[in-house]
């Protein structure tokens, strides 16, 4: 595959734009491919309409765009390497990107996907157990709150697995949010000390 011409096509195919209040917004996502994948142009052009679609629609949830009229804001995600569980990754490094770079949000929203293997809930599914046909449920939370801002299933599960899988979801969302809080907090602390502050 000539992967220069991909880049081109994914950004002609996947960038969308949308307008909130006086924030555009640009989202695209290039996913290349991971392992035990077959990848066609079409495939994924889908996939990451779909990404990009779910990361603009969670990200609209959190971003503060109130406090910057006339503002654009623009999302690029690359996905090196797949193996399971790329929207929750997609939505986290977004999240980690936009609080770096001090865009004002209500919450970091977090995104990890569980799933329902031989009678087992299982957290962040990898490709070889998210292709062994079970149920997948991805979910994004803003954890302060204890808010909903993303809930795919991919398969039927009954009443109580949901239950059981979405809490474990939620859990492993609460987990990544603290982690990505105290890596902003060791990043801010070097940065002070860099600057002598």
């Amino acid at each position: 595959m000539d992967l220069e011409r991909f880049k081109i096509g994914a950004n002609r195919l996947t960038t969308k734009h949308w307008c909130g209040v006086s924030t555009a917004w640009l989202i695209s996502v290039q996913e290349i491919g991971g392992e035990n994948q077959r990848v066609t142009d079409e495939s994924i052009c889908r996939r990451s309409t779909e990404i990009s679609l779910v990361i603009r629609q969670t990200m609209e949830e959190c971003i503060l765009t109130n406090l910057m009229p006339r503002s654009q804001i623009d999302i690029y995600v690359q996905v090196l390497q797949a193996d399971g569980g790329t929207r929750s990754a997609c939505i986290n490094a977004a999240t980690l990107a936009l609080a770096d770079a001090g865009i004002p949000m209500r919450d970091l929203v977090t995104s990890c996907s569980a799933g329902f293997l031989n009678s087992t809930p299982l957290l962040d599914l990898n490709y070889v157990e998210d292709s062994a046909g079970g149920p997948d449920v991805t979910v994004g939370i803003l954890p302060k709150v204890d808010k909903v801002t993303l809930l795919q299933m991919d398969a039927k599960l009954p009443i109580d697995t949901f239950e059981n899988v979405m809490q474990l979801a939620v859990e492993g969302c609460k987990a990544i949010a603290n982690y990505i809080r105290e890596v902003l907090l060791e990043n801010t602390k070097q940065l002070e000390y860099r600057r002598g502050l």
